[in-house]
């Protein structure tokens, strides 16, 4: 009964959200495995003074979520009670009429991207890197697949920009591609249509090059510039002038627990990934601590990796290897700690935990003035953003962290 009372829920708001797809002059959207939110946000940023733009503010691209993001409701629920309490919002208040919408598209196994393509298929679409995620029993079996779930969306959308830097798969879509689509790739010199160049991170932000016009952002890491770079192309594209997007860029702040900096306890600098912790992502966060060079020592805090299937303690073994090379301290949290001490082989000092407030309370006690600590985490059983309230200088900033509803504070405390 429950599956069917949300069957219904769905179609009501189909057929309602289909009506707001009508009134829509340009639907973009964002897919890939690392870093959706964060460029569909910087999109919408960079976007919003010259359009009217509409996303959602929450992390919605299943079915349900891109139905809502398309209302412009930013609430769901999980029980038949709240699925019909949206369906009268939706019904009984003003249909948005946006210029660009911007969407998000999230696949967890095979057949997610059919359902998510019955909805909205996109004008334009944003590909950010596919890698090793959603790979438990019952998600995907390979990497292969994954690109292969990735590719229904990408066929079907007339303008793609392509990720060069995603040296794998960005071959395979090209090889693919039908003659009246047009593909964009940004990249390395080598590799893109649009070129682009990191040229360092200092303590305002990342510096880097698209096509030769020189772009700041207060964010820190190499990797950022595969976030940024869509966004600006597509804002150019529209007319936006390269003064103005970099006014837009300057006061950037990315979505909560996906690259927020904070002031410590001690006159220490937290950098708060704690969102959500994948292979790809937790090694280019890890790398981009080479370049924190002011840093009096850095710290990584990490927490287990989801979703990994067969490819669990091998991935968190490399992910040892890799916090030992970058990271002066580390602290793992979480499942597979053995695993990851051993890709740490004893080269860097290392504490496990199995709760995020155990490490949030060792924290509490090494913190010095100068140090700069990375946490990087996912959500189930690990919750990093639990040590970070722990953390904060100024108590007021907790509100900026990730997971902050009644919701996720029962999930992180059930006994509460």
């Amino acid at each position: 009964m429950k599956h069917f009372l949300r069957s219904v829920a769905e179609k009501l708001l189909l057929f309602r959200a289909r009506a707001v797809l009508r009134r829509v002059d340009t639907v973009i959207g964002v897919t890939g495995s690392v870093g959706k939110t964060t460029t569909r946000m910087a999109i919408t940023h960079i976007l919003a003074k010259d359009f009217a733009v509409q996303t959602s503010s929450k992390n919605f691209n299943t079915p349900m979520g891109l139905m809502l993001s398309i209302l412009n409701i930013d609430h769901t629920g999980s029980s038949p009670l709240t699925w019909f309490a949206v369906v009268l919002r939706a019904y009984f208040t003003k249909l948005p009429s946006p210029q660009i919408l911007i969407l998000e598209y999230g696949i967890d196994a095979p057949g997610d991207m059919d359902e998510l393509l019955k909805i909205a298929v996109p004008d334009i679409l944003v590909v950010t890197p596919i890698s090793l995620v959603h790979m438990a029993k019952g998600q995907f079996a390979t990497l292969e697949e994954n690109r292969a779930e990735e590719w229904k969306l990408v066929k079907r959308v007339p303008q793609v920009l392509l990720n060069g830097f995603d040296s794998e798969t960005l071959p395979i879509f090209i090889t693919q591609k039908s003659p009246m689509q047009q593909l964009q790739i940004f990249g390395t010199r080598a590799s893109g249509d649009v070129t682009v160049v990191y040229t360092g991170t200092g303590e305002k932000g990342v510096t880097f090059l698209v096509n030769g016009d020189s772009f700041c952002v207060p964010v820190f890491g190499a990797f950022q510039v595969q976030v940024f770079t869509p966004a600006i192309i597509l804002a150019k594209q529209l007319g936006i002038s390269i003064e103005r997007i970099r006014e837009q860029l300057a006061d950037f702040e990315p979505p909560a627990g996906r690259g927020r900096i904070f002031e410590g306890k001690n006159d220490s600098l937290l950098w708060d990934f704690s969102y959500n912790s994948s292979p790809l992502a937790a090694r280019e966060t890890l790398r981009t601590l080479q370049d924190i060079t002011w840093a009096k020592r850095r710290i990584a805090v990490l927490g287990t990796m989801n979703e990994l299937g067969d490819l669990t303690l091998q991935e968190h073994e490399h992910l040892g290897e890799y916090a030992a090379h970058f990271a002066d301290r580390i602290i793992f949290v979480g499942q597979y700690g053995e695993d990851f001490a051993r890709g740490v082989a004893g080269k860097k000092p290392l504490q496990l935990f199995k709760k995020a407030a155990e490490a949030g309370e060792y924290l509490q006690k090494i913190l010095q003035s100068g140090d700069f600590v990375l946490v990087k985490g996912s959500q189930d059983g690990v919750f990093l953003e639990t040590a970070l309230t722990m953390l904060l200088a100024d108590s007021h900033d907790e509100s900026r962290l990730c997971r902050r509803d009644a919701e996720w504070k029962t999930k992180r405390n059930p006994e509460s």
